[in-house]
């Protein structure tokens, strides 16, 4: 069994909403890939955890503050731009994680490259 954990952290243009979604999904690769080939498709147990809160970005750092801090704690991300513009390539956590950037209307970065 395998344990995938994906980590999303949204926000709003306006600087003041913010949302991190943990999920996560255990699974078997073999049994699933079994399935597959029967034409199956088996269904695995996914869970996810939704932190809301509000961010701020000061220096290319945005720093995301959990609206339940008993909970949760801060969380600080570096922004990293593509050279020679000023396009978001993607962002890394405390622990050198990167989280790139989503395609949609609005901000949204996931760890998961």
């Amino acid at each position: 069994m395998l344990l995938e954990t994906k980590r999303t952290l949204e926000y709003d243009e306006s600087g003041n909403n913010a949302r991190i979604i943990i999920s996560s999904k255990e699974y078997d690769p073999i049994k699933d890939q079994q399935a597959k080939k029967e034409g199956n498709r088996l269904v695995w147990q996914e869970t996810a955890e939704l932190i809301n809160g509000r961010y701020k970005i000061e220096n290319s750092i945005l720093t995301f503050t959990p609206e339940k801090l008993n909970n949760n704690e801060v969380r600080t991300f570096k922004l990293v731009y593509k050279l020679k513009t000023k396009n978001l390539d993607y962002l890394k956590d405390e622990m050198n994680n990167k989280y790139g950037v989503g395609n949609c209307s609005k901000p949204i970065v996931g760890m998961g490259l």
